[in-house]
Parts: C-alpha cells; sequence; structure tokens
C-alpha cells in the first residue's frame, strides 16, 4: 500500500506525536509498504532519512495546559491537489487533533482516511472549539473512514471534537532501542540511580518529585537524582533545590533521542509524577522497555493504561508521601526492584512493541 502518515507538529520538535509517527513509519516501511510523512514547514533542516514532504507554511501554536504544540499549517490548493495527483495512497492517516492543513488534505484526500487521536487539551478550549469550529469543518470529518485512539481517556477527548466510532490502539515502544543491555553511562554506575524524563513544566509534576528526593536523600546516602529535559519551571526548580542542599541532583538539560536510551539503560528507578493531561504515557513505555520499574501519579491517563502493567506503583496523585513510600520500597529491595523490571520489561514486549501495535493499525487499514 501507498501510506502517507500526516504530522502538523514540528517534525524536528521531541515529543510523542514524533516518536508515534517514526515508529509507525519503521514498522510499515519494514512490511513493505511505500510509506511518505507529510507535514507543514519545520524550523530548522529537517536531517531525517525517512521519505518526508515538507509542505504549505508554518505558524506554531501552544495547546493550552500541554507541552504539545501544534503548527498552523496551510497549503495552496494547487499544491495539495498535484499532492495526491503525484502520489495516489490508499492510506492517508492523520495524527490528531490537526489543523487547517490537515483538514485541507481530508477534504482533497482520494484514500481511505484515518486521525490517531493523541493527545489532550484543556477542557476550557473545548467548548469554544466546538461552538465556532466544529460546524465549519463537520463535512470534513465525514471524510473520515477510521478514528483511532491511544487510550480510553484520548477516546474520550476526541469524541468531544470529533464524533464517531473509535478504536483504541496504544501506542508503539522500539524496544531493540529501549533495551536493558545497551551500553550505560560509565559515570552513573557508582550510585542508585532516580532517572526523570520529561519537559520541566509544571504539569510534569517534578517539584513532588524533589521534595520526595529531599525526605529520601537524608535517610539513603547512595542516591542520585538523573533530571533529564528542560522547560520554563527549569530555573524555579533549579533553585528549590539549591536552597535546599539537595544532595547528588543533575539537571541534564535536553538530550538527543539518539542518546536517551543509554540514560534509561543506566537508571535503576524511573519516576514520572505527572499529574494531569497525559493520554498515555510514552516516556513510560520507554522506561519499563528498558527494564525499569516505574513510580508514577495516578493521573487519569497513567492510571487508565498502566495499572496492569506497573501493579500498584501508581500512587496518590500530588502526594510527596505517597512518592516517598513507593520509591523507598525499591531503594530498599533490588531483588524486587529487579525482578520488577524484568516483568515490565516483559510485559512491554509482548503488548507494546512495533511489532505488535503495527500489526494491528496495519489490520485496521485492511479492514477500511
Amino acid at each position: 500500500m501507498k501510506i502517507a502518515l500526516f504530522i502538523d507538529a514540528d517534525y524536528n520538535k521531541p515529543g510523542g506525536v514524533q516518536e508515534y509517527i517514526r515508529g509507525l513509519y519503521d514498522y510499515l516501511n519494514k512490511k513493505g509498504h511505500k510509506v511518505t510523512i507529510l507535514t507543514g514547514k519545520s524550523k530548522g533542516k529537517i536531517k531525517d532519512k525517512r521519505n518526508i514532504i515538507e509542505t504549505g507554511k508554518s505558524l506554531p501554536l501552544k495547546y493550552p495546559g500541554t507541552s504539545a504544540s501544534i503548527a498552523l499549517n496551510w497549503a495552496d490548493q494547487e499544491e495539495v491537489d498535484q499532492l495526491f495527483t503525484n502520489h495516489n495512497f490508499d492510506i492517508l492517516h492523520l495524527m490528531a487533533p490537526f489543523g487547517l492543513l490537515g483538514f485541507q488534505l481530508l477534504e482533497k484526500s482520494t484514500a481511505k482516511n484515518v486521525a490517531t487521536y493523541l493527545i489532550t487539551v484543556e477542557k476550557s478550549l473545548h467548548p469554544l472549539v466546538l461552538k465556532k469550529i466544529h460546524p465549519l469543518i463537520k463535512n470534513r470529518l465525514e471524510k473520515l473512514h477510521g478514528r483511532l485512539a491511544v487510550s480510553d481517556i484520548a477516546k474520550d477527548y476526541a469524541r468531544e471534537m470529533f464524533p464517531g466510532k473509535y478504536t483504541v490502539i496504544p501506542l508503539g515502544i522500539d524496544t531493540k532501542r529501549f533495551n536493558p543491555k545497551i551500553k550505560k553511562i560509565k559515570a552513573f554506575q557508582d550510585r542508585l540511580n532516580i532517572l526523570f524524563v520529561g519537559r520541566l513544566d509544571k504539569r510534569k509534576g517534578l517539584k513532588y518529585l524533589l521534595r520526595a528526593y529531599k525526605e529520601l536523600s537524608n535517610t539513603h546516602q547512595n542516591l542520585r537524582l538523573l533530571i533529564v529535559g528542560s522547560g520554563p519551571t527549569e530555573k524555579k526548580l533549579k533553585n528549590y533545590s539549591k536552597k535546599n542542599k539537595l544532595k547528588i541532583v543533575r539537571f541534564l538539560g535536553f538530550i538527543p533521542d539518539a542518546q536517551l536510551n543509554r540514560y534509561f539503560a543506566s537508571a535503576d528507578i524511573f519516576c514520572s509524577p505527572a499529574t494531569e493531561n497525559e493520554t498515555f504515557g510514552g516516556v513510560i513505555l520507554e522506561a519499563t522497555a528498558s527494564g525499569l520499574p516505574v513510580v508514577a501519579f495516578a493521573n487519569q491517563g497513567y492510571k487508565n493504561v498502566f495499572g496492569e502493567l506497573l501493579k500498584g506503583f501508581i500512587v496518590k496523585n500530588k502526594s510527596v508521601d505517597a512518592l516517598v513510600t513507593a520509591l523507598e520500597i525499591f531503594i530498599k529491595n533490588k531483588n524486587f526492584r529487579q525482578e520488577t523490571g524484568r516483568n515490565n520489561r516483559k510485559l512491554t514486549e509482548e503488548l507494546f512493541a512495533w511489532e505488535a501495535v503495527g500489526e494491528r493499525i496495519l489490520t485496521f487499514y485492511k479492514s477500511l
């Protein structure tokens, strides 16, 4: 099949939608299908070697209450017409929610059209979108032949924005890339490492982990907290760490995707204290694929997807005490920590490896 995968967000930026589209591309390409990634103009040159077509003009916009962004992309109608004439796609798969360029593609598409809903936005934005925008796009939405969502919570949000029947197929993960057997970072092998990976903004909840670590490091002298990521609250969090004289906290900043797996492989415990607006938690899959036990807050997205996978280490949201209790169990019990990590790795391979997830998406395509 000739398959077009469309992403509105800046392809060059790190993000869950970008990871999803790359993983799906690689799976479909491996299976012998002719895959093209369609995207608006990115900031800077795209160095990716995949088959990518940039089209139209672009103005980046932020979604309220989330670190995700969407670009206000648009193209000349002639350009869009030519795209479908030249490539004759069998499937057009759009990452949703999408903007003007996505609707332009949907309107002109001669393919079977699929949308995957991947993120949530602030509830306060929904009434505005539904009241002002939905009547204008209703006819175009009728051109969708299939609707996917990465979790039940994503499905619930999607139904408000894009009504219809949805099939839930989760995110996939490259279990060869994220693997406990890859080369560890030598400098981090002298202590027990708790790892955080994510954007440093309010909803990712790092302040709760820092407070928990303050308690834990007073009791356990062999700990190190590794913080990967950057964002608007970075300065405030660093000031808190300095003011409270937190021991062995490393703010590592942005780490390129190609090196990220080594940080997971070098850690002993992964903690994701995100408090809200999570539909799935791809970063948790990166941790479980790397053979790590996970402690996370019971936000709606994590609770919905990972209840079975994490076996009780989804803890009370915004509770420092709950984080301390769960993390301490793993700190004190090496055998239990390692056994939990092995179980997480096994379940991730069975349920979330791209071989399993991609096959389900491919079957969905064929059914259309």
